[in-house]
């Protein structure tokens, strides 16, 4: 089961932090997927919330080069998925160049969220 959250974990997301580890407990394999880091330094995390961290994929601060090498992985083991994706966002955009952009930079940012 896979979650994604804009910042986990965060102070205001108790009832997520209970779930995803209730689901943990009884066996369920989870992957956590955040936007961004926590909202605060490890040292101010609880117990539960540090463990949480280290089980959780954050994809901004993984860097350029990581998402650079998500792209690559994914288009060696799954070429023609790749490829089709690709040119599904472009499709979307249809005639609109500015629309063309947003949609690959979804695209790009689509295929970094594959860091698990």
């Amino acid at each position: 089961m896979g979650y994604v959250v804009s910042q986990y974990p965060a102070t205001n997301h108790t009832f997520i932090l209970r779930e995803i580890r209730t689901l943990r407990r009884l066996g369920v394999d989870v992957c956590v997927v955040s936007i961004r880091r926590p909202d605060r330094a490890a040292s101010a995390l609880s117990p539960e919330e540090v463990e949480e961290h280290s089980l959780t994929h954050s994809v901004l601060g993984a860097g350029m080069g990581n998402a650079l090498l998500v792209h690559l992985r994914t288009l060696v083991t799954s070429p023609l998925a790749y490829i089709g994706a690709f040119f599904y966002a472009l499709g979307l955009a249809g005639s609109h160049f500015r629309k063309a952009g947003q949609y690959l930079l979804y695209f790009g940012r689509r295929w970094s969220l594959a860091i698990f």
